[in-house]
């Protein structure tokens, strides 16, 4: 024989072989499979023997998952020597069959091998399901469990969650099981992925004077409207120290941002535009538009009206420059308050502002000026900024508006009595913006008249 048939005729006895000897291990596989529940012993030998002889865990694994029988794999992990390639599986499986009685011990294990962040890394799916949160009070007490928790919610965007899984333990009266170092280093961390108000965290665990922290406690006071405070603190003159500065920059704290807003907030737009110059991220605000609302507030008309050309977006130019020549009786701004209606991917901010000016103009132009007034009034005091947006909490202005318009019209119609029900509705409704609002009680008031 030649050499060369000598060779194909080698590699395909080989082959032939090997696939009747991987025919046999399946029927191996098949067989302890099907005598797991009446001889678990003798299943798991047969598994042990496969193993030795095809020493490879992805074989059996999808062999027995195809036949849905978990629990014969998780006990036979159980009984190989632990390895790299076996640990992993190990969590997965006790994962997938709701199995935590040796969790502790098997994290521990897997750190042998692998670090805390690649166990999030992998089974961040498993940790942030709802089901397994009780785990998390279990072994409250295990740094490491902490650790794995607060990354795998980190990594999986649900940062709120997790807060509520830590105030949970002052309902559970666990809390004290859980150390301030620990919750200190995730409300860093978990502060690049989003800011929010950590103010009852900070509390819980005894936080709230940490000077590491204390750029995100007055982000909180920020978040829940504390502008006075805010303001207070800033003249103390300790806000913008250089260990503070390099803080709030390393963990994105805007804060000439959120001390420029307060001082908005509390009408001292000069301040606020004083700071306006040093915002930290200027890239992740519209600054014009601040500037602009500052502007507006002390009637500075003619610098309000140039910082709409340098605002970043074309719904923010059309809606306030229509808004300011409305306010100086310019007929042309009517129709750049349609245009910006009729846009067909327009921004909400400004519908319920925009379908109020229209209704008005047409409807009943004697009140324009009062409508503006309120308009004004609402961006100075009620207007959203970036950093305090909240999407539950949005309304829907067609629902306002058209309340409005129903109570108008029927006002009109002299049906006052009607109307003042509808108005009345608005009025003490908590969902009614504020805009709406005030001008619902200023129709109420009117309907009132002789």
């Amino acid at each position: 024989m030649k050499p060369k048939q000598f060779l194909l005729s080698a590699i395909l006895a080989l082959f032939l072989f090997q696939s009747i000897s991987y025919a046999d291990f399946l029927e191996d596989i098949d067989q302890a499979s099907d005598t797991y529940q009446n001889d678990k012993k003798k299943a798991l030998k047969t598994l042990i023997q496969v193993y030795q002889n095809q020493p490879f865990l992805s074989l059996i694994k999808n062999r027995l998952f195809s036949k849905q029988n978990y629990f014969l794999y998780r006990d036979f992990l159980y009984e190989i020597p632990l390895s790299r390639e076996s640990i992993p599986e190990i969590i997965e499986i006790n994962f997938l069959t709701e199995s935590y009685a040796s969790l502790s011990t098997d994290i521990s294990n897997y750190l042998v091998y692998y670090t805390a962040d690649s166990f999030a890394d992998r089974f961040a799916d498993f940790i942030t399901d709802e089901k397994f949160s009780p785990q998390f009070y279990s072994n409250k007490q295990s740094k490491t469990i902490f650790s794995i928790f607060s990354k795998s919610y980190i990594k999986k965007e649900k940062v709120r969650d997790f807060d509520r899984l830590l105030l949970n333990t002052k309902t559970l009266d666990v809390s004290n099981a859980i150390y301030p170092d620990w919750v200190k280093g995730y409300l860093l961390e978990s502060s690049l992925f989003l800011q929010r108000d950590v103010s009852e965290i900070l509390k819980m665990v005894n936080l709230t004077n940490d000077s590491v922290l204390k750029d995100l406690e007055i982000l909180s006071d920020f978040i829940n409207g504390a502008y006075k405070k805010i303001v207070s603190e800033n003249q103390k003159n300790l806000l913008f120290s250089p260990s503070r500065q390099a803080l709030q920059k390393k963990y994105q704290i805007d804060m000439p941002y959120i001390v420029a807003c307060s001082y908005f907030r509390e009408s001292n737009y000069s301040k606020a535009l004083e700071y306006s110059e040093d915002f930290y991220f200027p890239e992740k605000q519209d600054i014009s538009r601040f500037r602009f609302l500052c502007y507006l507030g002390s009637g500075n008309v003619l610098s309000a009206k140039w910082e709409i050309l340098n605002m970043q977006s074309p719904e923010d130019k059309a809606f306030y420059s229509g808004v300011m020549e409305l306010m100086e009786n310019n007929s042309n701004g009517i129709m750049k308050i349609e245009n910006y209606l009729a846009a067909s991917e327009k921004k909400p901010d400004f519908v319920l502002e925009s379908m109020l000016i229209a209704f008005t103009y047409y409807k009943n132009k004697t009140d324009l000026s009062k409508v503006l007034d309120e308009i004004k009034k609402s961006q100075l005091f009620q207007a959203e900024l970036p950093a305090l947006q909240d999407e539950s909490k949005q309304n829907s202005p067609a629902k306002d508006f058209l309340k409005y318009q129903k109570a108008i019209e029927l006002s009109r119609k002299n049906q006052k009595e009607e109307a003042k029900k509808i108005l009345l509705l608005i009025i003490s409704s908590s969902e009614s913006s504020p805009l709406i609002k005030n001008m619902a009680v200023y129709e109420y008031r009117k309907t009132e008249k002789p």
